[in-house]
């Protein structure tokens, strides 16, 4: 295992602790509980994918990390999942200035995945991810805006 992958696997395991304390401390709805342990569900292969250096389940696992970034981020309301969503973006952000590519790789073994992500220039990748995060500060704001 790399050094980068060392550090994606530290951090998350930090999102992992983070969720933990989440559930134990919030009120979260139904749709925000099955979000939490399908994240969990994924971490735990994701992890173990880095660790045994896995291909085909890295790459799935980020295929699944881009629609559960993407998609859930735009449905949950607790504030506190939000900070952490927002958190996670602004390390994957970070990664790609930093690297100039995803942390993650390339998507090599799913060509369907490669050619919708890899094929586009870097520009509209980050157009699109303005969508989500403008959701879910608009939702931040909501969640802890006191209610008359």
């Amino acid at each position: 295992m790399n050094y980068k992958h060392q550090q994606i696997v530290f951090i998350t395991l930090l999102i992992d602790v983070a969720l933990i304390y989440i559930l134990f401390t919030q009120k979260l709805s139904l749709f925000e509980n099955i979000i939490v342990y399908t994240v969990f569900f994924i971490h735990l292969g994701f992890v173990f994918s880095l660790i045994n250096g896995i291909t085909e389940l890295i790459d799935v696992s980020h295929v699944v990390f881009f629609f559960y970034m993407y998609i859930f981020s735009l449905f949950v309301t607790n504030g506190y999942l939000i900070i952490l969503f927002l958190s996670v973006m602004a390390a994957m952000i970070l990664y790609w200035i930093n690297d100039d590519e995803c942390p993650l790789g390339k998507y090599e073994t799913i060509p369907t995945a490669k050619l919708l992500f890899c094929g586009f220039p870097h520009y509209i990748i980050w157009t699109v991810t303005i969508i989500p995060i403008h959701f879910m500060l608009s939702n931040l704001i909501d969640s802890f805006t006191p209610q008359l």
